[in-house]
């Protein structure tokens, strides 16, 4: 329900500025705002060629700053149960779902600000 009402969870500051507003372009309450499928592995795609050929690219420099503030694959600890406890009717089971009751989808009070400022901020190099 927390999604219905605008929820989203909060993305890393070094994340990739391009990434990042493909992910808010996701997030969009409204469908018709939301990348299609084809839309996203273009962008992807064309990101993906650009880090492979270009290592001057925009993107390229905004991996690698990005990398530089993750932490390294080889410290992450899992440090959950994996000992879950599964519904009886959770998996195998075709029924259809009854999604009436959902209040309409919404996006978060400051949604639109930061969308805004990607947009607007997306030419400018913060790195």
């Amino acid at each position: 329900m927390k999604i219905c009402n605008g929820l989203r969870p909060k993305i890393p500051f070094h994340t990739p500025k391009s990434i990042t507003r493909m992910i808010m372009r996701c997030w969009d309450a409204r469908v018709t705002y939301r990348s299609t499928f084809v839309e996203l592995y273009n962008e992807l795609k064309d990101y993906y060629q650009d880090y492979k050929k270009n290592k001057d690219s925009e993107i390229v420099i905004q991996i690698k700053k990005a990398e530089e503030f993750s932490p390294s694959t080889n410290t992450i600890a899992i440090t959950t149960s994996l000992d879950y406890k599964t519904h009886p009717q959770a998996i195998y089971t075709n029924r259809l779902l009854n999604f009436s009751s959902l209040p309409e989808p919404k996006n978060d009070e400051n949604f639109e600000k930061e969308l805004i400022n990607w947009f607007f901020f997306s030419d400018l190099n913060f790195y």
